[in-house]
C-alpha cells in the first residue's frame, strides 16, 4: 500500500511540474484596428477590438496600445480635445487623464471597466476626437502597410500582440508613364529599348519597322495610368502631357508623332536642350482614380547617335509646398541608340532543348545584353545556355546560378544549345516566347568581312544569313574538286525534339536561326 502511496505522489508531483511547465498563452487574442480616416498625415480616430482571456479590473489592470512607427502619438488624452473609451457590450467608460500614460508611441490606461474574460471577452477601445487639427489627436504615417500591438496587465501572459494589417493610403494618387514596344516586336521584355534605324525621312525602316506597302507601323504604346492604391484626395484635373530630348546629337532632328500627329524637335548646334519640347497635340486630361491613357508613338532620327527622350505629365494642383501648375505627377526617360543600318529578328524559342544561331551580326554580343529583350517570363524559364569550342576543345555555359559563368558572348558563326523548363503543364516542344536580336545582315565598315573558324572534327556552327542558302553555297571554302571536306549534317527540331541529318550535296538547305553540328576534315574558315 505504502508503495502504491509514493507511486501516486510521484505521478501527481510528474502531472504538477507537467502544468506548471506548458507555457501560458498571450492574455490578448484576435486584434483588429477600424479607422474613419486612412490617409496618410490626416488625424484619425483608431477603433481597436481585441478578445482577453484574463479580467480587466476597474482602474486595477492596465491596457497598451503601441502605435507603428511615424504615427504621432498625443502626449496627453483628455475629454475636451481627445480621449479614451473602453468597454464591450456591456457597456463603455471614458479613461480618466491621469489613468494615462504616454511613452513613445506606446500609451497605456487603466481599465475604467470591470470584463470577465469568461463572460464576454470582447474588448473595445476607441481613441476619440473632439476637435479637429490642430488638435492633439493621433495623425497617421506616410502610406504603407501597418500594425499596431496590444497588451494587458491581466495574470497571464503580457506579451503584445500584433493586430490584423492596416493599410494607410497615399495622399496623393500616383501616376505613371509605361512604354510598350510589343505592337512591332510581340512578347518583348516590357522595360527593353530596341535600337532604332537613323536615316533621311522617307527611306524604308527609318525610326521603325515598314510593312512591304510603306505604311507606317508604331514604334510603340505609351500609357498613362494611375498606380493602386489610389489617393484619398482628389485626382489631378486638366493634366498636361509633353515630350522633351534631354540628350541627342548635335543638329540633329528627331520626328515624332502622337497618335498620327506629327511634330519636329530640331536641335541647334550647339544645343540647348530646352528648345526641344513637344506638347502632344490636344491633350488635356483628366486623371481619375481608374484613369488610363494610352498613345500610339512613332520616333524618327536623321542622324546617328544617342539620345535620351523623356516624357512627363504635369499637374496644376499643389503639392506640400509647391506652387500650383508646377507638379510633374509622371515622368519616364528613355535612352535610345539610332544605327546607320539596323536588321531586327524574332528567334521563336522551344520548350526543352533548342539548337539555335543568330542570323545576323548582333550591336552588342554580350551575353546579358543579348538575354535582356527576353520576356521576364521567358527568361525565368530558360535554365542553361550551351557552345562548344572544338579549336580549344571547351565548353562555355551560361546558367542561372554563379557557378556557370564561363560564357561571356553570344555571337553569330557560332551555334547554340539552350535548356529550358518543361514539364506536364509546358510539355516538351511547347512554344516558349520569342527572342529578339539587333544587328545587321553583315558586317559593316570599319569591320572586316566575316572569317568563322572550324577545326578538324565536329563543330557547332552558326548560320548567319537572313535567308536560306544551300550548304554548298554557305560552306563553299571547304568545297574541292566538287566533294565537300565535311560529313553529315546535323541540325534540331525544337518542336518534335530530334535530330535531323542533311547529306552533304543533297543540297542541304540551311535555315536561318539554326545551328548545326559538322564534322570537318580540315582547318579553316567559313566565310558566308
Amino acid at each position: 500500500m505504502k508503495k502504491i502511496i509514493s507511486i501516486l505522489i510521484a505521478l501527481g508531483l510528474v502531472l504538477s511540474l507537467t502544468v506548471m511547465a506548458t507555457p501560458a498563452s498571450a492574455d490578448v487574442t484576435k486584434a483588429d484596428v477600424v479607422l474613419n480616416d486612412y490617409c496618410e498625415y490626416n488625424m484619425a480616430t483608431y477603433n481597436i477590438t481585441f478578445n482577453v482571456t484574463g479580467d480587466l479590473v476597474i482602474g486595477t489592470t492596465t491596457v497598451t496600445i503601441t502605435f507603428p512607427v511615424d504615427t504621432a502619438v498625443p502626449a496627453v488624452f483628455n475629454s475636451s480635445t481627445n480621449y479614451i473609451e473602453v468597454g464591450n457590450a456591456a457597456g463603455m467608460a471614458i479613461v480618466p487623464t491621469t489613468w494615462v500614460t504616454v511613452a513613445g508611441q506606446s500609451v497605456t490606461f487603466y481599465s475604467p471597466v470591470h470584463v470577465v474574460a469568461l463572460v464576454d471577452p470582447v474588448v473595445w477601445v476607441f481613441f476619440n476626437e473632439v476637435l479637429g487639427p490642430p488638435a492633439a489627436g493621433i495623425v497617421n504615417p506616410v502610406a504603407g502597410k501597418y500594425k499596431l500591438y496590444v497588451s494587458t496587465s491581466a495574470p497571464v501572459d503580457v506579451t503584445p500582440v500584433a493586430s490584423s494589417e492596416y493599410t494607410i493610403v497615399p495622399k496623393y494618387s500616383t501616376y505613371e508613364f509605361i512604354k510598350d514596344f510589343g505592337p512591332t516586336y510581340p512578347g518583348i521584355a516590357p522595360d527593353f529599348i530596341p535600337p532604332f534605324k537613323a536615316g533621311l525621312v522617307g527611306q524604308v525602316g527609318y525610326g521603325s519597322l515598314c510593312t512591304t506597302t510603306g505604311t507606317w507601323m508604331n514604334v510603340f504604346n505609351l500609357t498613362l495610368q494611375n498606380v493602386a492604391p489610389p489617393g484619398c484626395l482628389a485626382p489631378c484635373v486638366n493634366a498636361t502631357v509633353w515630350f522633351q530630348l534631354t540628350k541627342a546629337v548635335p543638329g540633329s532632328h528627331v520626328t515624332l508623332a502622337i497618335n498620327g500627329t506629327w511634330s519636329t524637335l530640331s536641335l541647334p548646334d550647339p544645343l540647348p536642350l530646352s528648345n526641344s519640347i513637344a506638347y502632344i497635340p490636344g491633350i488635356n486630361v483628366t486623371l481619375g482614380t481608374t484613369f488610363y491613357e494610352l498613345w500610339e508613338v512613332m520616333l524618327s532620327f536623321d542622324l546617328v547617335g544617342d539620345y535620351e527622350l523623356c516624357v512627363y505629365a504635369q499637374c496644376p494642383y499643389e503639392i506640400e509646398c509647391a506652387p500650383p501648375g508646377t507638379t510633374i505627377i509622371a515622368e519616364n526617360c528613355m535612352e535610345i541608340t539610332a544605327h546607320q543600318w539596323k536588321d531586327p529578328f524574332g528567334l521563336n524559342l522551344s520548350r526543352k532543348w533548342n539548337l539555335i544561331s543568330l542570323p545576323l551580326v548582333p550591336f552588342d554580343s554580350d551575353v546579358d545584353a543579348m538575354l535582356a529583350s527576353l520576356h521576364p517570363a521567358v527568361a525565368a524559364d530558360i535554365i542553361s545556355i550551351w557552345n562548344y569550342d572544338s579549336c580549344s576543345d571547351t565548353w562555355y555555359v551560361k546558367g542561372q546560378t554563379n557557378s556557370f559563368e564561363t560564357l561571356t558572348d553570344i555571337e553569330d558563326g557560332k551555334a547554340y544549345w539552350i535548356r529550358s523548363v518543361y514539364n506536364l503543364t509546358h510539355a516538351a516542344g511547347a512554344p516558349l516566347g520569342t527572342w529578339w536580336i539587333w544587328g545587321n545582315a553583315e558586317p559593316m565598315p570599319p569591320d572586316a568581312p566575316s572569317a568563322y573558324a572550324v577545326c578538324e572534327g565536329w563543330n557547332m556552327v552558326g548560320f548567319r544569313s537572313m535567308v536560306n542558302r544551300d550548304d554548298d553555297d554557305y560552306l563553299w571554302n571547304f568545297w574541292v574538286m566538287g566533294a565537300p571536306l565535311y560529313g553529315l549534317m546535323y541540325s534540331w527540331d525544337a518542336t518534335t525534339q530530334g535530330w535531323v541529318t542533311g547529306m552533304p550535296g543533297t543540297p542541304v538547305v540551311m535555315t536561318p536561326t539554326t545551328g548545326y553540328f559538322i564534322p570537318f576534315s580540315v582547318n579553316g574558315n567559313i566565310y558566308p
